[in-house]
């Protein structure tokens, strides 16, 4: 089930995708579930991105950081990556 922006928190609203996977690690003000909700969506973000980049279909607002940066921060956090397929695409 896809999460409504509106069903997230205002400090999970303030974790803009402008901030660094790494920078969203330090924030104290989130849960360890929030950080990793909010990474499984920038990666989810990041691989769409990243097959319209593909297809010549840019425009829209990149996501945070890299792939690498993104799967090295929910590693920090013990968590999986949301696709667990090594594609873009997942």
């Amino acid at each position: 089930m896809t999460e409504h922006p509106d069903d997230r928190t205002a400090a999970e609203s303030a974790a803009a995708p402008s901030m660094a996977p790494a920078g969203l690690l330090r924030r104290g003000d989130l849960s360890r579930d929030d950080k990793v909700r909010l990474l499984h969506e920038w990666e989810r973000d990041l691989r769409e991105q990243m097959v319209a980049d593909e297809e010549n279909m840019t425009g829209a607002e990149s996501p945070a950081g890299t792939l690498q940066d993104i799967l090295s921060a929910l590693a920090a956090l013990g968590a999986q990556p949301e696709s667990g397929t090594p594609t873009k695409h997942g």
